[in-house]
């Protein structure tokens, strides 16, 4: 087979130097990044993006009312799910990192847990886990007590799922993939619970 001069899938911008006689580029960085790129960066987003952007944050939305809608309950039966005002943690692991952000705040973080493995106390983290850091810094700058951030928190947390599950979906599937996968993920039953 014989090499035919092919037609190029893009027309190319280059110019031929009167001087030189060599092609030069015409354009910036972004035209040789391609059309799809170029075209992206011309004017105004689109409508259709705006739309994706809105039903996204709708289903952000929806997945945080599913996850806080106890709390009105709480409210209504506070002898149920309170104990002094406060709520009560379903698990040990929320007392476990709520202690570590109480030790945060009041600076008495230290490598050795005393409350743990009585009488030496056990070893713990040079730097404590990400949760307790975002709890503890919450409690700083609210006017929250930490078991509420701790009841709270996860609920912010939990939404921010719509937003890997969205994208996979939309890198493989396009935008209603991307919408449908960040909905089923954040109002399925074992996620939420």
């Amino acid at each position: 087979m014989g090499h035919k001069n092919r037609r190029p899938l893009v027309k190319s911008k280059r110019q031929s130097s009167s001087k030189t006689g060599k092609a030069t580029p015409a354009g910036t960085d972004s035209e040789a990044a391609g059309p799809w790129l170029e075209a992206r960066l011309k004017g105004p987003v689109p409508y259709r993006y705006w739309i994706e952007a809105f039903a996204l944050l709708v289903i952000i939305g929806i997945g945080f009312l599913i996850r806080i809608e106890d709390i009105r309950d709480w409210k209504a039966h506070p002898e149920y799910a309170l104990y002094k005002g406060e709520p009560l943690l379903t698990t040990f692991d929320g007392y476990y990192y709520l202690t570590q952000a109480k030790d945060l705040v009041d600076g008495t973080y230290t490598p050795i847990d005393n409350n743990r493995n009585v009488p030496e106390g056990m070893h713990r983290r040079a730097i404590a886990p990400l949760i307790s850091i975002v709890a503890a810094l919450l409690a700083k700058i609210t006017p929250f007590s930490l078991n509420w951030i701790g009841a709270v928190l996860p609920a912010f947390l939990g939404v921010l799922l719509a937003i890997p599950l969205y994208a996979l979906g939309r890198f493989y599937g396009g935008p209603s993939m991307g919408l449908s996968g960040a909905l089923v993920g954040l109002v399925s039953f074992y996620y939420v619970y």
